[in-house]
């Protein structure tokens, strides 16, 4: 982790949720719904939600790795197929 990454480490007391991760992510969606078209705002959103979901199956994988004791389970297909299938539908979005 760099120290310009760990500012967005931090996670919300109560909730557990990266308060400064999603603050950076609403404003930078407020700037791009103010500066860009409604089609690109829609591809892009649509980009970055393919992203997205494609880290976080590949951090569940990584969890899954690191902490075997995870009080909970899934199984090891379904991070699996979501990164796949979250990459291939980046790769046809981009063509």
């Amino acid at each position: 982790d760099t120290p310009a990454l760990g500012l967005f480490h931090h996670t919300h007391a109560r909730t557990g949720t990266p308060l400064r991760a999603t603050l950076l992510l609403g404003l930078s969606l407020i700037g791009a719904a103010l500066a860009l078209p409604v089609a690109e705002l829609a591809a892009a959103s649509a980009g970055v939600l393919l992203v997205v979901f494609l880290l976080a199956n590949i951090a569940l994988l990584r969890l899954k790795r690191r902490t075997p004791q995870a009080p909970f389970h899934v199984p090891g297909w379904v991070p699996v197929a979501g990164a796949v299938t979250a990459l291939v539908a980046l790769i046809a979005a981009l063509m």
